[in-house]
């Protein structure tokens, strides 16, 4: 059915006062709040994230642990693709969100739980100690030297000269 131009459109809801940037921005606005419930891990994981890259780089390298670049690029990646589809789709987006954003947000959250678990590994072993490779021994902040299991030898390695007797040991 065609609406002749003086008798107005009679389908309800047909037309809107909401010009398209309006239209938007009211959009991106309900897709914000249909998902900020569901990722509040990224409220511990970005400050967790930024203070972690910042205090625990040395640590995060010394135990060979890559970067969380990527893991930010995918849940990023994953939420700008998702959020537009919405933002740019012509369905209602009330209802459409509530039937999906518990669904279409659970890989960024576990993203955000990934992230949060690696900060905590590198943090723990940050607190266990110095590593090295087998036969090497590695740097204790006091300076004292620090065994370290060879296993070609009988016992452990100690690599520090005064032990070994070659420096201040008696004759």
């Amino acid at each position: 059915m065609v609406a002749r131009p003086d008798e107005g459109d009679p389908r309800p809801g047909a037309t809107s006062t909401f010009s398209a940037s309006q239209d938007l921005a009211n959009r991106t606005d309900a897709v914000a709040h249909g998902f900020s419930p569901y990722l509040h891990v990224l409220v511990l994981a970005v400050p967790l994230a930024v203070l972690g890259g910042i205090a625990l780089r040395g640590v995060r390298r010394r135990v060979e642990l890559g970067n969380d670049l990527w893991a930010w690029l995918a849940l990023a990646t994953g939420l700008v693709a998702v959020a537009s589809a919405l933002v740019t789709g012509n369905g209602a987006i009330g209802p459409w969100l509530l039937s999906t954003a518990h669904r279409i947000t659970e890989y960024p959250a576990v993203e955000g739980w990934w992230i949060v678990g690696l900060w905590a590994v590198v943090a723990a072993a940050g607190l266990a100690g110095p590593t090295a490779p087998d036969g090497v021994a590695a740097a204790d902040p006091t300076g004292a030297p620090v065994a370290v299991d060879d296993p070609t030898s009988d016992g452990p390695a100690v690599d520090d000269p005064a032990v070994d007797g070659l420096v201040g040991a008696p004759r």
